[in-house]
């Protein structure tokens, strides 16, 4: 007599050890096809990665909500960040192919900025913290224009995850 498997104990379902497994099938290869993408890509590519990198560094520093200021676009986000983490350099770096179709990222030069505090705009300074707050520890630790990518690979660690 086969046993109904809603009513299975945990000795016949295996201690849960093949849930694990299974989901170590799909984190392990999601993890690596994430990782390859934030190596591959160059800085701030992607069309809002800015808005995310800014808020992200700002959560981490406890500016949960910023200084909302409503503009002809909508609503943008004042927060103080590292200028290495603010728009100016993200903006920099995007201007040859920002806009332009048929112009590859590649390229883009790498965004330069200081460490000191600046006023950066973004507009998803509206959106739930607790993951920024997560993306954006990489900024404490280590400040530059390299953060990109640690903060690219927290994000994937974190979807893979899921």
């Amino acid at each position: 007599m086969q046993q109904d498997p809603t009513t299975a104990t945990p000795a016949v379902r295996g201690d849960g050890r093949r849930g694990w497994r299974r989901w170590g099938g799909w984190f392990a290869p999601l993890a690596v096809i994430g990782a390859l993408w934030a190596f591959a890509l160059p800085a701030y590519s992607g069309p809002d990665e800015q808005a995310h990198v800014t808020k992200a560094a700002a959560v981490a520093r406890g500016q949960w909500q910023g200084r909302h200021i409503e503009t002809v676009i909508g609503t943008l986000t004042e927060v103080e960040v590292p200028d290495v983490f603010g728009d100016r350099p993200a903006d920099l770096s995007k201007a040859c192919f920002a806009g332009e179709p048929t112009v590859p990222a590649d390229c883009a030069t790498p965004p330069t900025g200081s460490t000191d505090d600046v006023v950066a705009g973004t507009y998803v300074g509206r959106y739930p913290p607790a993951y920024y707050g997560v993306v954006g520890l990489p900024t404490l630790v280590a400040p530059g224009t390299h953060t990109l990518v640690l903060m690219r690979l927290v994000s994937v660690v974190l979807g893979a995850a899921v």
